[in-house]
């Protein structure tokens, strides 16, 4: 079966019917945008706006601007309600209903287009998937969503966590583009990937206890997802050890966990030089202010910490990474990875950063 890209169907025909009665409509000074407030209150006259709010997945804002330039064109009358003073009821005016029956006739017209030459059982068995969808998305759009979700688990790790046994997760999504980065799968979800269900991901970390230490949180960019906070409450609970791994563009949500205790190690992802950093994560421009800010939160903080920097030809040279090295200046660890670096290379070059970085030295091929 083919996986076509749901999202870019969904709006490729959204332009599509926009365009359509954008044109249609110019005689009457309508766009799409207000059609469908149009018709809810002509098949119901006397709704409020918040009943339109409901039924249209509208803000505020929306429906305000949509319903002053359809009392500006004279299509309908906002009216005090008659039960209750302090709310608004909507309703047609003469001239709107004289036209609504072309409205109709548009609307039909273009249905008929789209399910041209398409048998009509599958026209219904899709009417009545996508009234299921459409609601599925009402109802994820009204949560509050406070759940962390993770779309990968090594449930055993002899090496991230320095000197414990862990369990490593990965959040899903982040700010950089990076063009080397090794889980871009976790960068650019897919709208058919599925996230680990949290109960499983809770029963293992409950099973594990007194064999599994540390839990590592990495991604994507975990920290990213504010509401990754109460999954930490709930870990150290258990009592593991946390630790993160991040980009450090997130210093506020990452400053808050290290203050209440939420985390015990941070691996900050160092991409290249202030002056070279929009070059590795494809961004342009790219202010490194929030980097500096981890950095010192990390300087000022309490817990452990050690940096990271992949080194690829395309990117680094020596003076880059002695230039890093100026830039951190500190005495915590330091490691190199190559991406596609000559082992020996790298040595040289950190030979010339143990003056600003004592602790520098060659990590993991990446």
């Amino acid at each position: 079966m083919r996986q076509s890209d749901l999202f870019m169907d969904s709006s490729i025909l959204y332009r599509s019917t926009q365009k359509y009665f954008d044109k249609k409509l110019q005689d009457y000074h309508l766009t799409y945008a207000q059609l469908p407030v149009l018709i809810m209150v002509y098949e119901k006259e006397g709704i409020s706006l918040q009943e339109i709010a409901l039924q249209g997945v509208y803000d505020k804002g929306t429906i305000t601007k949509n319903v002053q330039k359809l009392e500006s064109l004279g299509f309908i009358e906002v009216l005090p309600s008659k039960k209750d003073k302090r709310s608004k009821e909507l309703y047609t005016t003469t001239q709107a209903k004289s036209m609504m029956v072309d409205i109709y006739n548009l609307r039909m017209g273009w249905w008929k287009h789209l399910n041209s030459n398409i048998p009509s059982e599958l026209i219904d068995r899709f009417s009545d998937l996508f009234l299921s969808i459409t609601e599925n998305a009402k109802s994820l759009a009204d949560q509050n969503d406070t759940l962390i979700q993770f779309y990968d688990h090594q449930k055993v790790n002899l090496k991230e966590y320095p000197d414990h046994i862990s369990t490593v997760l990965y959040t899903g999504g982040c700010n950089f583009q990076c063009s080397n980065c090794p889980r871009k799968d976790l960068v650019f979800l897919k709208q058919n990937q599925v996230e680990l269900p949290l109960s499983d991901i809770e029963n293992y970390l409950e099973k594990r206890k007194g064999m599994i230490q540390a839990v590592c949180i990495k991604g994507g960019e975990p920290c990213m997802h504010p509401e990754l906070g109460s999954f930490l409450v709930y870990v150290k609970s258990l009592g593991y050890k946390v630790l993160i791994e991040t980009n450090g563009s997130y210093p506020e949500n990452l400053q808050e966990w290290i203050l209440e205790g939420y985390v015990d190690y941070v691996r900050l992802l160092i991409k290249n030089a202030p002056d070279a950093y929009e070059e590795c994560i494809g961004i342009h421009p790219y202010d490194v202010s929030k980097i500096n800010k981890t950095i010192q939160i990390l300087k000022e903080s309490n817990i452990e910490y050690s940096y990271v920097t992949t080194v690829y030809s395309k990117f680094h040279s020596q003076e880059k990474l002695v230039s890093i090295s100026k830039w951190l200046s500190d005495n915590t660890l330091y490691e190199i990875k190559s991406g596609d670096v000559d082992i020996q290379q790298l040595e040289d070059w950190i030979s010339k950063m143990k003056v600003y970085m004592p602790n520098v030295r060659i990590g993991g091929i990446s």
